[in-house]
């Protein structure tokens, strides 16, 4: 029975790395650890003190071989110390680990270890893509520690579970701008913040032509789309028209015309949000083969910053950017909040090593991104500040010139005193009545 049990083991365990611990380090890009018969450890273990225990009960059954006459086989004998002395072995291996503080230690670690598979499997239960791969008594396998071990979770693994992998439709759509270092991005080597490009490389690697052809493509397709957008507002008016003068019509005849306006509007709003989205990358590629002109022209260092500048209608020099403060303080908030975000998953200890490092290289990220963008505000919150001050010293001129508009010969020097200090003179020395006196010419 003994040898029987041992081999269905081999084959359970033959069956389970086959069909399961393979697939799913397939699926998560990582090598099956090699198998080994013992590994070398630095401390005092249990399997120590059994095997300790083991061979002290074989060398106390050594004098047994030389009996010549015995109740029981000697073999008998021999086994039976041998299993004395390995329980004893095991007894005392838990109970000296137990006085230095290690079984404590130990089992704070299995702990750990049993949330983070208990996660695992978790995670993996509501995959449905991935536990598709996998044969019908493996996916009974995953329900089951799944389900029935799901007290082994950590509490907030059901309060915040998309901190811990749950990345299903249901938790998405309940939180749909949550950003989870586990939901953001599908592999672990790829970085969670996309790095900056070098825009002076960039410049020289465009291709003129391609780019201009890649323009005239845009400009047609953003052309198609506002046609687009342009009919199905005109279809969307009619079918106001028709709404606004139904006589006799039911609550459902009512109601499917509005579903129909909604639906009408939302396909307004995305055609007219592509083109939009067409536009701004337009923009960008002009300017961006306007600096490439410049930088291929052989004065390119001495021509002036205008150059670079775009074209535009407005002087930014007195400009107010109070909305760009706004958008700028919204991207602050959601890079604390990813910051905060991955602060809790590192201090978290069910996560493996090699994530934690990934989301500390992301927070060194997260944390340099803040920092700038904290420049760029202060620096904006200051130009805000020279505009305010420049529109309250053009209303107190404003109103000073009201005031003086008041008074008639105060009026016409100070108009003088814009045409030059001799009429201001003449013009404060005449009287206010400018009548000639009777008798003189």
């Amino acid at each position: 029975m003994g040898l029987w049990a041992g081999l269905l083991g081999v084959a359970a365990e033959w069956y389970c790395n086959a069909r399961f611990t393979s697939l799913v380090l397939s699926q998560k890009n990582q090598e099956v650890a090699p198998w080994r018969l013992y590994e070398k450890v630095k401390g005092f273990t249990v399997d120590d003190g059994c095997l300790v225990g083991a061979g002290l009960g074989l060398a106390a059954s050594v004098p047994a071989l030389f009996l010549r006459r015995l109740a029981i086989p000697r073999w008998t004998r021999c086994l039976g110390l041998v299993n004395a002395g390995a329980c004893t072995g095991v007894v005392g291996g838990h109970a000296y680990l137990q006085y230095t503080g290690e079984r404590k230690k130990a089992y704070a670690r299995l702990d750990r270890q049993r949330e983070r598979r208990s996660i695992a499997f978790w995670d993996l239960f509501w995959n449905k893509q991935a536990i598709a791969r996998f044969s019908p008594l493996v996916q009974l396998y995953i329900r089951h520690n799944a389900l029935w071990y799901a007290q082994q979770l950590p509490e907030s693994a059901f309060s915040q579970a998309e901190d811990h992998g749950i990345d299903t439709a249901e938790f998405r759509g309940l939180n749909p701008q949550a950003t989870t270092p586990d939901s953001s991005y599908a592999q672990d080597d790829q970085s969670y913040y996309l790095p900056p490009f070098d825009y002076a490389e960039d410049l020289k690697y465009i291709s003129v032509e391609a780019t201009h052809a890649k323009i005239e493509e845009h400009e047609a397709e953003i052309a198609a789309l506002l046609k687009e957008a342009e009919f199905i507002l005109f279809i969307s008016a009619h079918r106001q028209y028709e709404y606004c003068h139904l006589r006799d019509a039911d609550d459902e005849e009512r109601r499917q015309r509005l579903e129909e306006l909604q639906v009408l509007q939302i396909t307004y709003n995305k055609l007219r949000s592509a083109a939009e989205q067409l536009q701004s990358r337009l923009i960008n590629w002009r300017m961006s083969l306007q600096h490439k002109a410049i930088m291929d022209s052989p004065i390119s260092t001495t021509r002036p910053l205008r150059a670079w500048l775009p074209a535009s209608q407005h002087d930014f020099t007195t400009h107010n950017p109070a909305l760009a403060i706004q958008e700028l303080q919204r991207t602050q908030t959601a890079l604390d909040a990813e910051i905060k975000s991955f602060e809790a998953s590192i201090a978290y200890p069910g996560y493996a090593r090699e994530k934690k490092e990934r989301w500390r290289m992301d927070l060194e990220d997260g944390r340099s991104l803040l920092r700038v963008a904290d420049r760029i505000v202060w620096e904006f919150e200051k130009m805000q500040d020279a505009a305010r001050e420049r529109s309250a010293s053009e209303e107190s001129e404003a109103a000073g010139r009201a005031r003086l508009g008041q008074q008639p010969g105060v009026a016409a020097v100070a108009e003088r005193e814009e045409e030059g200090p001799v009429a201001a003179a003449a013009a404060a020395s005449k009287p206010a009545d400018t009548g000639l006196e009777i008798g003189k010419s």
